[in-house]
């Protein structure tokens, strides 16, 4: 199966079925709302969205920052149609050659159920390394949204002062300055 990257903005037709993906994969609290996203998209140099094309169709997605020294993927989901296919993790390999040593940071939710499990073991199967001890909160992506308590996955070891230098970059970059 042969997967095409292609980086996207508001004003391609695929990003109707991104969108449509990215409310049906995440929570309304874990993602920001439609037209902030449309926005920063088209403003952000820092961001990025790749789709993943798959037999000339739309297949899912990853979003990403760069910031500083790190990388930082903001969401990745694939089709329900087409998971188990590779597509999401040949989209985190896509990111991990972009990012080259600097090192891939990103939020997922605590280890709870079924479902968050089995996404920890996923990362942790491609080498991610989770730091459930490091505690982060997400800021809310929306007046009138909660923030939320989330654990961090890194491509590398890295100590408690990092994360929490990132975490502090996150937090000002990514999430305060699009409030």
């Amino acid at each position: 199966m042969k997967i095409i990257y292609q980086n996207i903005s508001p004003n391609v037709s695929l990003f109707n079925d991104l969108l449509s993906l990215y409310e049906l994969a995440f929570p309304e609290c874990e993602r920001r709302p439609n037209d902030r996203l449309c926005h920063i998209a088209n403003t952000e140099k820092r961001f990025t969205i790749c789709a993943a094309i798959v037999e000339n169709a739309f297949a899912g997605f990853i979003s990403f920052w760069t910031i500083d020294d790190f990388i930082y993927i903001e969401h990745l989901a694939v089709l329900p149609s087409v998971r188990g296919l590779g597509i999401g993790r040949n989209l985190l390999a896509h990111v991990a050659e972009i990012a080259g040593e600097r090192t891939i940071i990103f939020e997922v939710e605590p280890d709870a159920d079924e479902i968050s499990h089995k996404r920890i073991i996923f990362y942790q199967s491609l080498g991610y390394i989770l730091h459930p001890e490091f505690h982060y909160i997400q800021p809310a992506y929306a007046p009138g949204r909660e923030p939320i308590e989330l654990w961090l996955m890194t491509s590398k070891p890295v100590n408690h002062t990092a994360l929490n230098s990132m975490a502090e970059a996150l937090k000002k970059n990514v999430y305060l300055a699009y409030f």
